[in-house]
């Protein structure tokens, strides 16, 4: 496992998480990281610290096991690391109405 594709892909994981809440990388700022070190984590040129990282974890609202679920087993797409991020997100805002539909598209897509 290369530490420099895991920082890329652990970067790409918190740019996913930050759009899916519509959020900047200088709104990141008002959340207590300074948003040029958060631009660094996206784009993959920083070592997290595990508090950095835990922090992070909170303002998106994920767990650790959300973020690195891209070391499981083989490498997943961007496209599928995406729409996973898009589906976390929609039950954490816990849409009825939502989540009806995307079962409703789930089943006619299957």
């Amino acid at each position: 496992m290369d530490p420099e594709d895991v920082k890329k892909r652990l970067g790409l994981r918190f740019k996913q998480a930050r759009l899916a809440n519509g959020l900047r990388q200088e709104d990141v700022e008002q959340l207590g990281i300074n948003y040029r070190y958060y631009g660094k984590i996206e784009r993959g040129l920083v070592n997290l610290t595990l508090s950095t990282l835990l922090k992070l974890c909170d303002i998106f609202e994920m767990t650790p096991v959300d973020i690195f679920s891209f070391l499981e087993g083989d490498k997943v797409s961007e496209d599928r690391e995406a729409v996973t991020m898009e589906i976390a997100r929609l039950f954490r805002q816990k849409s009825d109405a939502k989540i009806k539909k995307l079962r409703l598209f789930l089943e006619e897509l299957l």
